[in-house]
């Protein structure tokens, strides 16, 4: 499976604070210390447009920014509901660990009985751990928590997640 996207969605200018042209940005990174360790952003998912940062401060689950050419509050309402983007090769992620974008339409085969249960379609991320949503052939839905348990191997060349699913994940 090919890299499908180098640029990703990093987080999204949600609004404003004060009258110097403060953006408040939601992150899509597991923490906004994540967010913030990432040096290079972008307006644009092809890497041009680059956005100069000044400053960020994370305050609650949001980060604070200050842009460069960005000083007054009407510029910074202009940017409300721009997303800021990454390249990939930018974000330090550990081993094992992989984008969710990298997941999304990935097949999901079980380990011992090789029986493909559909492809993921989105996934959930509630906190304790992520859940894949997966879609078969016709069209059925079934949710898979992301644990070492279940989860056995993520073959991201292959496109392949190989899992042992408890009974009753997928109706069996």
């Amino acid at each position: 499976m090919e890299d499908s996207k180098k640029y990703l969605r990093a987080g999204q200018i949600v609004g404003t604070r004060g009258i110097s042209g403060e953006v408040k940005v939601k992150h899509f990174c597991d923490t906004a210390k994540a967010f913030c360790s990432i040096k290079k952003f972008y307006f644009s998912s092809d890497g041009h447009d680059i956005l100069k940062i000044n400053n960020q401060t994370i305050f609650k689950n949001l980060i604070l920014m200050r842009l460069d050419g960005i000083n007054t509050l009407d510029r910074a309402k202009e940017l409300v509901g721009k997303y800021i983007y990454s390249c990939k090769c930018d974000i330090l992620i550990p081993e094992g660990r992989y984008f969710i974008e990298d997941i999304l339409g990935m097949d999901v085969i079980d380990i011992d009985s090789n029986i493909n249960y559909g492809k993921i379609f989105n996934v959930i991320q509630n906190g304790a751990h992520d859940v894949y949503c997966i879609r078969n052939t016709e069209h059925k839905e079934h949710f898979l928590p992301a644990v070492d348990e279940m989860v056995n191997k993520i073959d991201i060349n292959k496109g392949v997640v190989f899992v042992k699913p408890i009974k009753g994940i997928f109706n069996d």
